[in-house]
């Protein structure tokens, strides 16, 4: 029996992911000059972060302007720093905070950042589609997708460290 070659875009984990950092982002009415997911650990939920924004200064003769406040990082839901980002490319750092238990915690802050989401379809009309799938999905099936996109981001990971270790050596 062949094994299928894991493959990210299979995985129905990262099109919930993708689909919820759109809505996040364009749900975004402080406009957050980087938004990025993260776990909140406070929130216990999948949620936005961002931390600097722009304001609106006003017209003139040259148009409308816009200027930065600067901010810290913080979930934009409780607006605490105690978060963690999270992406479809990168969890070591959940990973290192949760052990073995980081699936079960990517899991349930998908599903409580989805029951959080008011009015999905009208940040991204595709996420109501996608947490549909998603939500269709036994638990198993989940934990079992959550742990593939785990794998495959160690093994970027590693692949990442062997290219700058080869760049150093080439360079140095």
């Amino acid at each position: 029996m062949v094994k299928k070659s894991e493959t990210k875009t299979d995985l129905q984990v990262v099109q919930v992911l993708g689909a919820m950092e759109s809505y996040l982002r364009n749900a975004d009415h402080n406009f957050h000059v980087s938004l990025s997911l993260g776990y909140c650990n406070n929130c216990r939920a999948i949620s936005s972060v961002g931390g600097s924004y722009t304001i609106f200064e006003g017209n003139d003769c040259n148009g409308s302007h816009y200027g930065i406040v600067n901010s810290p990082e913080k979930c934009t839901s409780c607006h605490t720093g105690n978060f963690v980002k999270v992406s479809n490319y990168d969890a070591s750092e959940l990973r290192k905070i949760y052990g073995g238990k980081t699936p079960e915690i990517i899991l349930d802050g998908i599903d409580a950042g989805l029951n959080r989401m008011n009015f999905p379809g009208l940040y991204n009309e595709q996420l109501p589609a996608v947490a549909q799938k998603w939500k269709g999905l036994s638990k198993q099936e989940k934990l079992k997708q959550i742990n593939q996109l785990l794998r495959l981001q160690e093994k970027r990971a590693a692949a990442k460290r062997k290219v700058d270790n080869l760049e150093k050596v080439l360079t140095g």
